[in-house]
């Protein structure tokens, strides 16, 4: 058997391979929704830094926020219209419910959803379904008095009827007749958000906290947009390499801040833009024969050849308009050594570097990737085939933020 050699002979190959098919890399609550801006001529306190780490701390929010558990509550279903019309499931009887009829509201809930006493709709003022991730930003901080009271909310409600908590067990409260009535329309098993509630409450937590007391009630958006052009968003990673005898899984997630980099687009036809906040975390996994779990965190800024760690690249010549990037390496100390153990005496244990696929944390067409909504967002996904079994798939989503830089 020999695992080792494969494993170690296929590794640079894939990297090689990775990187060949990327661009060449550059050098140089209250009703008063929303209401709570002050005069006229206020302005956001914050520096153009503390702007864009609170729109990035907020970005890790999003895939909880649009999950269909906190999302469907929140706007994404509409308990007064029927199923059939795109409501509430079980075509309910919902002529005798209005939103402004609490009790008579609740005591139908409890009718499905009554593992959780005082089951209910938000109301009008805290629906964000179709809103955009500024939007919702604002109107998180027009619902609480300041960050310590955002906070209170998502721990734990402030005490009161814990649904965020009852979110993270992704059964909906449904008793066994909701369950039922669910089971109409798929196979039911409970479906929660990503992460966990004390993730939640960490990035949560950071997100208010970076733009602070004195951001928090000054403008509707201060921490929620920025003064300077920028993309936010984020790019996760798949990449599997399998054979009868082993498999190895990794997986990043990059949260990512691109600024505009005016001394790369001075007098060319292209945007350049690099990353300048954000980081990648990453995990590893080794099965079969051999063994092991490792993981860890790149802050984003410059690689290992003193080059912005991304960079991306716009040109109006590109037909299709389109954009196409560039990563360069890490940085050697944010490679891990791992200790891989295996079953058989003919291989001994190990010592590998990790992440071994997942520093190439974006990769996307040769020829680049199409453009949403005119350049205002980046989304799409790439998958690619490396030989010798191993696989990788990109996904990502960014926005634009901050005004239109004209050249």
């Amino acid at each position: 058997m020999r695992i080792l050699p494969w494993v170690l002979s296929l590794l640079p190959a894939v990297a090689v391979l990775a990187l060949s098919n990327r661009p060449a890399h550059q050098t140089t609550a209250p009703t008063t929704l929303l209401t709570v801006a002050p005069a006229t001529g206020a302005v956001c306190p914050l520096t153009r830094a503390e702007e864009k780490k609170a729109v990035l701390e907020f970005e890790d929010l999003m895939p909880v926020v649009r999950h269909p558990r906190c999302n469907n509550c929140h706007g994404g279903i509409d308990p007064l219209v029927p199923y059939k019309q795109g409501g509430h499931m079980g075509d309910l009887d919902t002529s005798q419910i209005a939103h402004n009829s609490v009790q008579t509201r609740r005591e139908k809930c409890q009718e499905c959803h009554d593992e959780l006493p005082g089951w209910d709709t938000p109301g009008d003022p805290m629906l964000w379904n179709g809103k955009t991730t500024k939007e919702i930003c604002m109107q998180f901080k027009a619902m609480s008095d300041d960050p310590t009271d955002f906070i209170g909310h998502i721990t734990n409600e402030h005490g009161g009827v814990q649904f965020i908590e009852t979110a993270f067990k992704g059964t909906r409260a449904l008793n066994n007749m909701g369950i039922a009535i669910a089971e109409d329309s798929a196979p039911y098993k409970p479906e929660p958000p990503p992460g966990t509630h004390q993730d939640l409450i960490r990035d949560g937590t950071e997100w208010a906290n970076a733009i602070g007391t004195k951001g928090w009630t000054v403008t509707r958006d201060c921490g929620c947009d920025v003064r300077e052009s920028g993309y936010v968003g984020r790019v996760t990673t798949q990449f599997k390499v399998e054979t009868e005898e082993i498999v190895i899984q990794e997986s990043a997630t990059a949260n990512v801040y691109f600024s505009i980099d005016p001394g790369m687009s001075n007098d060319v036809p292209q945007d350049y833009w690099h990353g300048t906040l954000g980081a990648v975390q990453w995990e590893s996994h080794v099965r079969g024969e051999c063994s092991g779990d490792f993981s860890g965190t790149t802050p984003m800024g410059l690689g290992g050849d003193d080059n912005p760690m991304a960079t991306l690249s716009f040109d109006p010549e590109r037909k299709p308009p389109s954009f196409g990037i560039a990563i360069g390496p890490w940085k050697t100390q944010y490679y891990k050594q791992g200790t891989i153990r295996c079953n058989s005496k003919e291989v001994p244990t190990q010592t590998w570097l990790f992440p071994m696929h997942a520093g190439v944390w974006w990769l996307t067409g040769p020829t680049g990737m199409p453009l949403v909504n005119d350049g205002s967002g980046l989304s799409g996904s790439w998958s690619q085939n490396f030989g010798l079994a191993a696989t990788g798939t990109w996904n990502w989503s960014f926005r634009r933020v901050g005004p239109t830089r004209k050249k």
